[in-house]
């Protein structure tokens, strides 16, 4: 059904194209996905490329709206997956798909939970890219350009209303100074309401508020030198977490409405059933960048030094009841400092690229899981006997000679440092007039050293016993080293069309979980992928059509997975998975003001082998074979499809509207592929409609989100302790907001 509904889109679109008269050319779109300003046409790889317009149009503010809008990808908060590789809920992990602002790798996921604001350009690059980019960039990369100050003075204050956006500001400023020195200062101060409501606290729930600052200072003098400094000071935080029951068997909602009687086990009434009162998380960040160049179009030599850092603050219900049962919290605290040099050049035959990287990064992070955190008191004042569902668990923490059991508390204090090396360099030969062949490779070493410590508060006796957990000191290095290569054979027939063939490696080295229950479960292994892919560029249509298509084939061995027993975290090194798969970007210019833009992918990701993947709640054994089943959060295909039309109206006054079909299959969002944790396929609708003055001074847009008010999981998995329970995570349903925007 929604599949037919994107046909009939297109079928709709076909007479434009036809009845299209005094068309625009496409503008060029420069990217910097190969770490050097390039036309995207003459970049292969396969890329979704998001401009500031685009981005504003489209309020595009977060990697989960993101998402919608690049195939082949499902962002959700910190958890990055493109082409079905990604990273899971674990805070000790590196992630698998690299987030890059402005040129500069970030360590942690986490930098995924700000949103974005005053950015000129987002370019999710997809595949792996261990050569130029480096490691952890097995799935991809999401790459964030923030903006430049403009010539002039100038700026933009912008206000967003709507009903689940009680107020946000975004403001930027273009000031310049002395000769050759310009300076650009934005902020963001966002509050946004909760659309899950709480009953068992009577709140709302997923409401948030950040704040950003960030300021730029560019040098462009008329020589052969230029730079940038470049400040950020950020901050988020989220009011109570909103996860819903989704399946409950008949015992365990009896014994939830002892505690709450309007405990359901649903979620398209947008209520949950916590207890915890201080549910939440917060995170703070600074970062401070510098780039130096000196050189011109021939030959160039770049310094890219950074040194940032983050807190987070974490506090869940981790019994997603209304009994105070089970709650988590954790802090982590990151630093790191990098230094990057390249030098990329021109010779007689074609151009080459050669660099240095080194990394260094601090990760401390202390978790703690607390049972009965009232006591058993406020646990039994509820209940007019104990029910055999509780019973095992207040046994377990009964103590000898004490008539009750008392509170107990699992602590994990989890230290890494960890240290990556980098050479790299990539030479480009055209060796006839159309054709070039560039070669690449990349030489890595890492080094880990890590301390974990568990302990318990009291006796531990129910982590021991429910969650198999032991008291443990651990302290451990590991090195490792590693060879990415890349091959690129590109032909061009003409000055609109490329051609390319890609065969390229991506690693990410292995790594120790900080939510290890047992010192076996703390170390795991690197991960390595090797991708082939085919595709071509075009240019169509007297340059109003843009056409981007790719093949892809892609193997992963040792895939790191982080998994979820039923009663705790592990990681472990699934044996080998197999993607393969297209993507589709194209742009429009269909003219009479109307235009077209999509990105459309279909993948078919696969276990090759996973022989001891986490067993099912409804299975009797320990584990499962996953073997020839698809990947979590690798729908088979996805989407999306947009048709804008804008016209000048009298006085110079403009108007546009605007309307993006997003779609995404069926996708396992549990690594147990349960049937009863997946997000079904699911189309939603965009709109936007807006209103300029003269000039672009002033700006009135009217938006519409999810306007089929489709109920959209984002994350789902089973209940700690009550087996054949199940919680979700679900995005907002339909909603509104009204923007004003002044330029000047």
């Amino acid at each position: 059904m929604h599949g037919r509904a994107l046909c009939a889109v297109l079928v709709w679109l076909l007479p434009l194209a036809v009845r299209a008269q005094a068309p625009v050319e496409l503008a060029p779109v420069e990217v910097q996905a190969q770490r050097k300003p390039q036309d995207e046409r003459d970049v292969p790889l396969s890329l979704t490329v998001l401009d500031a317009e685009r981005l504003q149009d489209a309020r595009i503010s977060t990697v989960d709206d993101l998402s919608r809008y690049a195939a082949n990808t499902q962002f959700s908060k910190n958890q990055l997956f493109i082409r079905g590789i990604g990273t899971g809920a674990n805070f000790g992990f590196d992630p698998s798909v690299a987030l890059f602002v402005d040129g500069v790798y970030l360590g942690r996921g986490t930098a995924a939970l700000m949103p974005f604001w005053d950015l000129d350009q987002i370019e999710v690059i997809r595949g792996p890219q261990g050569t130029l980019l480096g490691k952890n960039t097995l799935g991809g990369a999401l790459s964030l350009r923030t903006a430049a100050p403009q010539e002039g003075f100038g700026g933009t204050l912008a206000a967003v209303h709507g009903d689940l956006d009680p107020l946000t500001l975004r403001a930027a400023a273009d000031l310049p100074l002395a000769q050759d020195w310009a300076l650009r200062v934005s902020a963001l101060a966002e509050t946004l309401g909760g659309y899950v409501d709480n009953r068992t606290l009577d709140e709302e729930t997923l409401g948030r508020r950040n704040q950003g600052l960030r300021a730029r200072l560019q040098w462009q003098p008329d020589g052969d030198w230029s730079g940038w400094l470049g400040l950020e000071v950020n901050s988020g935080r989220l009011r109570h977490f909103g996860s819903q029951l989704s399946a409950a068997t008949p015992e365990s909602l009896a014994l939830y409405r002892q505690f709450d009687p309007q405990t359901e086990a649903r979620l398209d009434d947008y209520r949950s059933s916590t207890d915890m009162e201080h549910s939440g998380a917060g995170r703070h960040a600074a970062s401070a960048t510098l780039n130096l160049a000196w050189g011109d179009d021939r030959l160039r030599l770049t310094s890219l030094s950074n040194v940032s850092g983050s807190r987070l603050d974490y506090d869940y219900d981790a019994d997603y009841s209304p009994i105070p049962l089970l709650t988590l919290g954790l802090d982590e605290d990151y630093r790191q400092w990098s230094q990057e040099l390249r030098l990329d050049g021109r010779h007689a035959a074609g151009e080459y690229l050669l660099g240095a990287y080194l990394l260094h990064a601090d990760l401390g992070v202390d978790s703690r899981i607390t049972a009965l955190p009232g006591g058993a008191e406020a646990v039994a004042g509820e209940l007019s006997a104990t029910p055999a569902l509780l019973a095992p668990i207040l046994d377990a923490l009964r103590r000898p000679g004490l008539p009750d059991p008392v509170s107990d508390q699992s602590r994990k204090r989890f230290r890494q440092e960890a240290a990556s090396l980098a050479l790299f360099g990539q030479w480009g030969w055209r060796f006839a007039p159309r054709w070039e062949l560039a070669a690449g490779l990349r030489w890595t070493q890492e080094r880990k050293a890590v301390r974990m410590r568990q302990s318990f508060e009291d006796s531990g006796l129910l982590f021991r016993s429910f969650l198999d957990e032991q008291a443990y000191q651990a302290s451990r290095r590991r090195r490792e080293d590693d060879w990415s290569p890349r091959l690129v054979l590109q032909y061009r027939p003409d000055a609109q069309a490329t051609w390319y063939l890609l065969a390229a490696r991506g690693f990410k080295g292995g790594g120790y979980n900080d939510l290890a229950a047992r010192p076996d479960r703390l170390e795991f292994e690197p991960e390595r992928a090797t991708t082939l892919e085919g595709g071509f560029k075009a240019l169509w249509l007297a340059r109003r059509l843009s056409l981007n298509l790719n093949l892809f084939d892609s193997r992963v061995k040792d895939l790191q997975v982080n998994a979820f027993d039923g009663s705790s975290f592990y990681v472990q090194n699934a044996a080998a998975a197999r993607l393969r798969g297209a993507e589709l970007e194209t742009r429009w210019r269909l003219g009479r003001g109307w235009s077209l833009q999509g990105s459309l992918g279909w993948l078919d990701a696969r276990y090759r082998s996973f022989p001891n993947a986490p067993a099912r709640a409804d299975q009797s054994t320990d584990s499962q074979d996953l073997g020839g089943q698809r990947l979590s959060r690798a729908p088979a295909a996805s989407g999306a499809l947009g048709l804008e039309y804008a016209a000048v109206l009298g006085g110079g006054w403009g108007w546009r509207a605007a309307a993006d079909v997003l779609h995404r299959e069926r996708s396992f969002l549990s690594l147990d592929n349960d049937p009863a944790d997946a997000q079904p396929a699911v189309t939603t609708l965009n709109a936007q409609l807006g209103l300029s003055s003269a000039g672009g001074g002033w700006a009135l847009a009217l938006e519409g989100r999810n306007l089929t008010d489709e109920l959209v999981r984002n994350a789902a998995t089973d209940v700690s302790l009550f087996s054949g329970n199940h919680w979700a995570e679900v995005d907002p349903p339909r909603r509104w907001s009204l923007t004003l925007a002044w330029r000047w």
